[in-house]
């Protein structure tokens, strides 16, 4: 996979999107980082094909206000978890084939 330098993820539209307005990603730093291997490991513990093609659309963010928010988030479930809830993902199917037929 290579990244662009004007990629970003817009939640708006939940897909990445290459702007120049936003910082840019350092190609130098993700290689250095082993960004890759990262999300190859994210990757391998996703259970469903939807799942692991997210995993690997992962960009780094870019924008404050989103990674504040995605930190909030993670800080949440991690809070959940401490609780002594249990998040399970086992099972899950990929409907992406009804959806696709209940369009048409």
């Amino acid at each position: 996979m290579e990244f662009s330098t004007f990629s970003c993820y817009d939640r708006t539209i939940n897909k990445h999107v290459f702007r120049k307005d936003f910082l840019y990603i350092n190609e130098k730093a993700l290689r250095i980082l082993e960004y890759q291997k990262i999300i190859q490991l994210l990757t391998d513990k996703a259970s469903s094909v939807p799942g692991k093609e997210l995993c690997r659309a992962l960009m780094p963010m870019t924008v404050l206000a989103d990674i504040e928010e995605a930190q909030q988030q993670t800080a949440d479930a991690f809070s959940r978890l401490i609780k002594g809830g249990r998040i399970g993902f086992s099972g899950n199917k990929d409907i992406s084939f009804s959806i696709k037929s209940l369009e048409i």
